[in-house]
C-alpha cells in the first residue's frame, strides 16, 4: 500500500510580490505594443509572459510529496526525487561545503535536507507550510534522520 503525504509550500513575500509587478509589468507591455504600435513593446510582452508563469507556476505549484521511499519536490516545471536512503541529515544550519545545492524554497528561512546522489553531497532547501509536522512525518518515514 502506497501512503503518500502531500505538503503546501511557506511562501514569504517575495514570489508574490515579484509575481505581481511581472504581471503589472506584462500588462503596460502588452498596452505598449497593442495600443502604441511598439514593436518592443511585444517583445517585452514576450520575455515577461514567460517570466510570469514560471513565476506563478512555481508559487502555487509547488508541493511536497513523502513517499514510501522517497520526497519528491514539485516546484513549477521542475522535480526533483530523492531517497529517504540518500539522505544524511535534516535541520535549520546551513552547512556550506556541499557540491551542489537545489533551491525549491519560497520563503527566506528554508528548511535544508542533506542527501548524497552518485558521489555528490547536495542540500535541498524547501519551506514546507507546516514545518514540525513534515519534519515529524520525515522522521517518521526515514527514522535514521531523527
Amino acid at each position: 500500500m502506497d501512503t503518500k503525504t502531500v505538503f503546501s509550500a511557506r511562501r514569504g513575500i517575495f514570489y508574490p510580490a515579484a509575481t505581481g509587478v511581472c504581471g503589472a509589468a506584462l500588462v503596460f507591455s502588452l498596452w505598449a505594443w497593442l495600443a502604441q504600435n511598439w514593436i518592443l513593446g511585444g517583445f517585452v510582452a514576450c520575455a515577461l509572459g514567460v517570466i510570469f508563469l514560471v513565476s506563478a507556476g512555481q508559487m502555487f505549484c509547488t508541493r511536497y510529496t513523502l513517499g514510501e521511499e522517497s520526497l519528491e519536490v514539485r516546484s513549477g516545471l521542475s522535480v526533483i526525487r530523492v531517497l529517504f536512503d540518500e539522505m544524511d541529515q535534516v535541520g535549520e544550519n546551513k552547512i556550506s561545503t556541499v557540491d551542489g545545492y537545489v533551491p525549491m524554497a519560497l520563503d527566506k528561512n528554508p528548511l535544508y535536507i542533506y542527501f548524497s546522489q552518485r558521489g555528490k553531497y547536495y542540500r535541498l532547501e524547501i519551506s514546507p507550510l507546516d514545518r514540525e509536522e513534515f519534519r515529524k512525518e520525515l522522521v517518521r518515514r526515514a527514522p535514521h534522520l531523527a
